[in-house]
């Protein structure tokens, strides 16, 4: 009975030691085949003088970077989804300083100033956004940038009572 069992033990650790020697000699295979292909492939590439293939770059990294006024249509979008109920963009000349006039919930009337810069805001953007509240008598302003604005700007908007929505994603 003893030799039995110890033929049994002997057996099973034989047949753990094929099975781990197995499924490794499978992730050697894969390895070794996928090292081969890769070789040939910059072989290949190396021969006919081309560049080894990339992945392609993620969409947003292809796009063409948006116009000022590509930014205002943005800027009325997200507005439309923060829940204002009414958003228009005005024409991109002859505008008094604003850029979109929208209604909130609660009825007031908002003007804003979008900026689309790669630099940081002046206080010109609120200057303007100021004089359009007082053309166009609305309840609230705001000035809405990609970029920052300067420290001049951000005082000059806290002095006038102009709210400021900076660093937006396009």
């Amino acid at each position: 009975m003893f030799v039995f069992r110890l033929i049994l033990w002997f057996y099973k650790i034989c047949f753990q030691i094929a099975w781990w020697l197995l499924k490794t000699a499978v992730i050697a295979v894969f390895a070794v085949g996928y090292l081969i292909c890769y070789g040939i492939v910059c072989l290949v590439c190396w021969v006919l003088k081309k560049p080894i293939p990339q992945l392609p770059d993620p969409p947003e990294k292809k796009s063409k970077p948006m116009t000022g006024l590509e930014f205002e249509h943005h800027c009325a979008e997200l507005l439309m989804k923060k829940g204002f109920k009414e958003v228009i963009v005005t024409p991109p000349s002859g505008d008094y300083g604003a850029d979109l006039i929208a209604y909130d919930r609660a009825g007031n009337k908002w003007v804003f100033q979008c900026k689309h810069y790669k630099g940081k805001v002046n206080n010109s953007a609120v200057q303007e956004i100021a004089a359009a509240k007082a053309h166009y008598r609305a309840d609230k302003a705001a000035v809405m940038t990609n970029s920052q604005l300067t420290e001049q700007a951000r005082q000059l908007a806290f002095e006038n009572a102009i709210e400021l929505f900076e660093m937006l994603s396009d």
